[in-house]
């Protein structure tokens, strides 16, 4: 007898649950108001080319006295041709 009680149970909040909070998030999803954004202003970037070759840009902001310096290079050892095997790991301990 409990058992058919709790099948019940289970049974009519599951159908509850399909029915009834379905159609009340759909009514109170057109109720919700979002406040304007705020006009994106990218940063003016520099760029400078090195007499090396090296290609350096620049974003300046002057709110904080930060220096932040990011380094990539186009390296790996996947460019290492056969007679040079193990350049690439040598390149990388000495940095």
């Amino acid at each position: 007898m409990y058992r058919r009680i709790s099948i019940l149970g289970f049974l009519l909040i599951g159908i509850f649950c399909l029915t009834g909070l379905n159609s009340f998030a759909e009514r109170t999803i057109d109720k919700i108001k979002y406040p304007p954004l705020h006009e994106i202003i990218p940063p003016q970037v520099d760029t400078l080319r090195l007499d090396n070759g090296i290609k350096l840009f620049l974003l300046e902001d002057h709110e904080l006295p930060i220096v932040h310096a990011r380094v990539r290079l186009a390296a790996g050892e996947f460019l290492n041709t056969p007679d040079k095997a193990g350049l690439a790991e040598i390149c990388g301990t000495v940095m």
